[in-house]
């Protein structure tokens, strides 16, 4: 047997590594994001989909078959505690070694900075949530159009 080489190899990730994985991953998911859109279109009148691996392409892409209203978050300048410590997103970075925490940081900088170029591209609003996530939240409700929840 041959030994696997590569970044991505030593580190488990078929992707790579860094914000790069991100597209890779989204390819691949595609499919099944197609299929969730087309059920829920089917099944409700509204319905949220968010992660990662949904891209402004795909929304304008899907918005050819479905009506569709959206809005990207992202976060430009995360710092490992913003990240780590609640309400922060990954709270298993505490647990981490400095550079890993640090290398999810920048990987979520780096795509941060890919996906505001694409919203600008495709039209669609982007909303930097930096450490106000209630007010963004707030943001992301009036741009889709709809009355914001609390608490």
């Amino acid at each position: 047997m041959g030994r696997r080489r590569g970044r991505a190899a030593a580190h488990g990730s078929p992707y790579g590594q860094g914000a790069d994985r991100i597209p890779a991953a989204a390819e691949l998911f595609l499919p099944f994001l197609d299929r969730l859109v087309d059920r829920l279109c089917t099944a409700a009148p509204d319905y949220l989909v968010e992660g990662e691996l949904v891209r402004p392409r795909d929304v304008v892409r899907i918005a050819t078959r479905h009506p569709t209203r959206s809005v990207f978050l992202i976060r430009s300048r995360p710092t490992v505690h913003a990240l780590s410590e609640p309400p922060g997103l990954h709270p298993w970075l505490q647990t981490q070694p400095p550079e890993t925490a640090e290398a999810v940081a920048e990987e979520v900088r780096a795509y941060s900075g890919k996906l505001a170029a694409e919203c600008q591209e495709q039209g669609f609003p982007c909303i930097e949530v930096g450490d106000r996530f209630e007010t963004a939240m707030g943001e992301a409700a009036r741009a889709l159009g709809i009355e914001a929840k609390s608490g």
